[in-house]
Parts: structure tokens; sequence; C-alpha cells
């Protein structure tokens, strides 16, 4: 992800641990709020950190990622942005609000709306998705 061509922007609000730290932290713009948690939890059963850990922990300042990665301590989002695993902080109010103003974009890509502009522009032979819907899509 971290060589991805497409920006990602990672919306760290509430746990991000083991895997889902994988998939968000290597995104080019991480968001934390108030209610982000970040940690390592595999190191408390015996395990290295993986997920790519390794990677960006070891680009922490001075010798924190490898005290994060040893002890599986939590972070919240103020320490994450400290430190650097959080490129912003905002609000999770804020954030809420800025989310309920993305729905009707959010909406307009939704898989029906993709299915109809298909419809609408492809014109190859027709099959129908297995989710129950009534809806072709062109394969």
């Amino acid at each position: 992800m971290a060589t991805y061509s497409k920006t990602q922007v990672s919306i760290l609000d509430g746990i991000v641990m083991g895997g889902g730290a994988g998939a968000s932290i290597h995104g080019r713009f991480r968001v934390a709020t108030e209610k982000s948690v970040f940690a390592m939890p595999e190191t408390d059963l015996g395990h290295f950190p993986d997920v790519g850990a390794s990677y960006f922990l070891s680009r922490l300042p001075g010798f924190f990622g490898e005290y994060a990665g040893l002890t599986g301590s939590r972070l919240d989002g103020a320490e994450m942005l400290a430190c650097g695993l959080a490129t912003h902080f905002v609000s999770s109010d804020v954030y809420y609000l800025n989310f309920q103003l993305a729905l009707p974009i959010y909406n307009c890509f939704c898989r029906k709306s993709i299915r109809f502009l298909l419809l609408l522009c492809v014109n190859w032979s027709v099959c129908y998705h297995n989710d129950n819907t009534d809806m072709p899509l062109y394969m």
C-alpha cells in the first residue's frame, strides 16, 4: 500500500491493532482521533509484529518503534501523531460531521450505481451477480 499510485487516506477512529494497523499505517495520510488506540498485541503472545510493522516501527524517532514493537504498549491518537504513526489529528465529532456531508458522494459510487453505469456504457454479455439483486452486471 505504501507504493500504491492512488492516494490512501486512513481514518484511525477506534482500535488500530495488528492487521488493522498494517492495512492503515502504510497509507500516505493517517488521520487519528481521540478515540484511536494503537498497539501490536501479538507481542503479548510471544509473536513478532507482522503486517509490515517492522518497516514502519523502525522508522519512528529514537527507539520508540522498538519500544512499541517489543512491549505492545497502547498509544492514543495524540501519541500516534507525536511519534509519526498518524499524520493528522481531528476530533471524532468533526470526522462524523464531515462523514455526514460526504454521504451523498459516497452513495453516488455504491455498487448499484456502478452497475447502473456499466449497464448504460457497456454492451457486452449480461450475467447476474450472486448477491440476490435483480440488477444485471456486465462482464
